[in-house]
Formats: structure tokens, C-alpha cells, sequence
């Protein structure tokens, strides 16, 4: 039910403050800019229908960006050494 109720907030507050969701924001990124996804094989957070809207934002933009495959779970905050190695 947790997930429900954020889902559901996220989705009143995008519409009551008029912020464009990640999507739209994605497919509005330039040339210039590069982005790298970093997806979890085993995403624990993530659903894998968000990361294919996801995707398809990207696509829709004319901004560069590569997707790498990583075992395992979502990487969480604090987990620095592994951020370090992967950029």
C-alpha cells in the first residue's frame, strides 16, 4: 500500500504544482547533453514498465546516452565505492 499512496501523491503534486514528469523532461533534453543509465538486473524499486517509459523519453530526445546492464539490486544512497567504479 506504500507504494500506492506515493504513486498516487507523486501524481497529484505533478499535476497541482504543473511539473513536467521525468518522461517529458527526458525528451526534452539537446544534442549536447549525455545521460548514463545505469539499470539493475534485479531492480528492487524500480519497475521495469518506469524504465522503459523511461527509455522511450530518452529516445524521443536528440541527447546522446548509453544504458549498462549491472547485476543485482538498485544501487542505494551511501553506496559510494560502487558509484565510484562505475563513473
Amino acid at each position: 500500500i506504500k507504494r500506492w499512496w506515493g504513486f498516487f501523491v507523486s501524481r497529484l503534486l505533478w499535476q497541482y504544482m504543473d511539473v513536467p514528469s521525468p518522461v517529458d523532461c527526458l525528451a526534452q533534453l539537446k544534442s549536447d547533453q549525455r545521460v548514463l543509465i545505469l539499470n539493475a538486473k534485479d531492480d528492487d524499486i524500480l519497475p521495469a514498465s518506469t524504465a522503459e517509459s523511461l527509455r522511450r523519453g530518452l529516445a524521443r530526445s536528440s541527447a546522446s546516452w548509453k544504458e549498462v546492464q549491472l547485476p543485482g539490486a538498485h544501487i542505494r544512497p551511501g553506496e559510494n565505492q560502487l558509484i565510484e567504479q562505475l563513473i
